[in-house]
């Protein structure tokens, strides 16, 4: 987690460096370069492994792309976290999480049955943790 949350500060400070107040790119621009370069690198595999995120882990992505939001927006630091995000049209980091596994299991779902991956999805497996995998989770989204 920390290499992830490390990696996308480093192109949060890239990011940072295309919106000058003068000059910077347009908000558009910003924001697409956002979901390309850094919430790509937060969301890579995390169908897989964001189920197992603390509160205190989400809140350090969080804080990632709020920061990134705040560079895409120009808003001052003082700015309320839900307005950055709505001026900068980003959804929660652990919303688009959400989407990802419920994705992910609506095509597993879709298989013919014996396939494999269906087979990982319609599964019952023993909990030995308290918190619930991404199987679990994204039938509970879905409503099955």
């Amino acid at each position: 987690m920390e290499k992830v949350i490390k990696k996308a500060r480093r192109r949060v400070v890239m990011l940072r460096a295309l919106a000058g107040r003068d000059w910077g790119w347009e908000k558009k621009m910003m924001r697409s370069t956002y979901v390309a370069l850094v919430r790509s690198v937060l969301m890579y595999g995390a169908a897989a492994w964001t189920p197992w995120l603390s509160e205190t882990e989400w809140g350090k992505l969080e804080a990632v792309q709020r920061e990134a939001a705040r560079c895409i927006t120009g808003l001052l630091c003082s700015s309320p976290t839900e307005a950055v995000l709505i001026e900068a049209r980003l959804e929660e980091l652990r919303e688009v999480a959400e989407g990802e596994w419920m994705v992910e299991w609506e095509k597993y779902m879709r298989k013919e049955r014996g396939n494999h991956r269906r087979e990982l999805v319609e599964k019952e497996v023993k909990q030995r943790l308290k918190k619930q995998g991404w199987r679990r989770k994204s039938s509970e989204l879905v409503g099955v």
